[in-house]
């Protein structure tokens, strides 16, 4: 339901595999990261806008599990190098993914 807590899990994955997986592109805002999601058994604090569009995006495929690239989420924040080596293929993760979800809020 709508109220149940946001989780999924983790898995790293090569693009040269071809994936198949949605990627979700939205706009971060500027709120405190006051909302819970379970990754593999972790709480990581974000923000509303990324909690509202995954859980419209949950309500939306009804519970069915679903491959999603999110960058606050695969990207680790908090390591600059990562980011930055990341920022370098999100044109590719864009361009490669099954289907392209836009969350304007």
């Amino acid at each position: 339901s709508w109220k149940d807590p946001l989780q999924c899990d983790m898995e790293v994955v090569s693009l040269a595999d071809n994936p198949d997986f949605f990627a979700l592109s939205y706009v971060w805002g500027k709120d405190p990261e006051d909302y819970e999601i379970l990754i593999g058994g972790h709480i990581l604090q974000t923000r509303p806008n990324l909690y509202t569009a995954l859980r419209r995006i949950r309500a939306h495929t009804k519970g069915a599990t679903r491959a999603l690239w999110v960058d606050a989420l695969c990207i680790d924040q908090a390591n600059t190098r990562e980011r930055n080596h990341q920022v370098d293929f999100m044109a590719d993760i864009y361009s490669n993914c099954s289907q392209c979800l836009v969350w304007l809020g």
